[in-house]
């Protein structure tokens, strides 16, 4: 996201997830410019070979694979039947009547977006089980559809098979996917809660919320930070972790003492924080160098190796 509104992408087009027009394979190693905005965005979300942009008048643009609705522009599901049949390779706007947004959340396949009105709604869509529902069937609609489980006044929303959000009052609330305990709710190898579930409370009040693939993490106002679901990589950062570790409530992330986390941003099975002197810290998987502290990422050869069960420094960040 530039400063002027522009959005720029690189990596991986094969879906038209770079938004420049263009699509069917082919890597772009530099940013290039998204076409056909319409307008200057203020948030971009990145899914899975899609991406969407907020822009500052309401309105939300999509572009990239669309086959399970999650570019919410009306497409025919049924017609989505080969890999390319539903690729939109620059900017097309989501179809809603009469609502304009003011945030978004992306997820695997799907999309949140809170409207501007005083009730500051949620509407969904997509496919997952972060749309809501009552269960066992899977909302998938390439059209946006309110949310009513959602909780109201969310300030924070963070999707990925799952979902975790904040609201005005500090509440903190998760729902979808649980087989590993990361809705928070005490339970484990529960398919879904299709119900969002208040965690809580805390001692002090959830100011950022971040989840990955089977945990979530919080940051709270006074600097700690806890996290909950699996543990098999060292994801929950309370310095342990193997394949038989689940905390289906929220841990303390250790040494953390001396630092104050401000917000969180979590990949598949890693999570990192930054704090308020500018650092950054991470912990979990550490292959690929995911965490950036400088390890021989040709020594991560087998699953287990390059964990890092409680926060690392990320090098080239430091106090300013």
């Amino acid at each position: 996201l530039m400063e002027d509104g522009g959005v720029k992408c690189w990596g991986d087009n094969l879906y038209g997830q770079l938004g420049n027009g263009s699509m069917g394979g082919g890597y772009a190693d530099v940013p290039g410019d998204v076409i056909g905005l319409g307008g200057k965005a203020v948030q971009v979300e990145c899914g899975m070979q899609f991406a969407c942009a907020l822009l500052e008048d309401g309105r939300i643009m999509c572009w990239g694979n669309g086959g399970s609705g999650q570019l919410g522009n009306g497409v025919d599901l049924d017609l989505c039947v080969d890999w390319y049949s539903c690729i939109q390779p620059e900017p097309a706007e989501v179809v809603i009547s009469g609502s304009a947004f003011d945030y978004l959340s992306s997820g695997y396949s799907s999309v949140c977006a809170r409207t501007t009105d005083s009730d500051s709604e949620i509407f969904c869509w997509g496919a997952g089980l972060t749309l809501g529902g009552n269960g066992p069937d899977i909302i998938t609609t390439s059209l946006p559809v309110l949310n009513e489980e959602a909780p109201d006044n969310i300030t924070a929303l963070d999707l990925k098979r799952h979902a975790c959000s904040i609201s005005f009052d500090g509440s903190l609330f998760c729902w979808g996917s649980n087989w590993y305990g990361q809705i928070g709710n005490g339970q484990t190898e529960q398919y879904a809660v299709w119900t969002p579930f208040e965690i809580g409370p805390f001692s002090t009040n959830p100011i950022d919320v971040s989840v990955g693939a089977y945990h979530s993490c919080v940051a709270l106002d006074n600097g700690a930070a806890k996290c909950w679901g699996s543990n098999e990589l060292g994801t929950l950062g309370n310095g342990e972790w193997g394949s038989d570790l689940i905390s289906s409530t929220p841990v303390d992330v250790i040494s953390l003492e001396n630092d104050f986390a401000v917000s969180l941003c979590s990949g598949q099975n890693h999570t990192c924080a930054i704090m308020d002197d500018g650092s950054m810290k991470c912990w979990g998987q550490g292959s690929s160098g995911r965490l950036g502290n400088d390890i021989d990422i040709m020594t991560c050869q087998e699953w287990d190796d390059c964990i890092f069960p409680e926060p690392v420094d990320v090098l080239g960040f430091g106090p300013e």
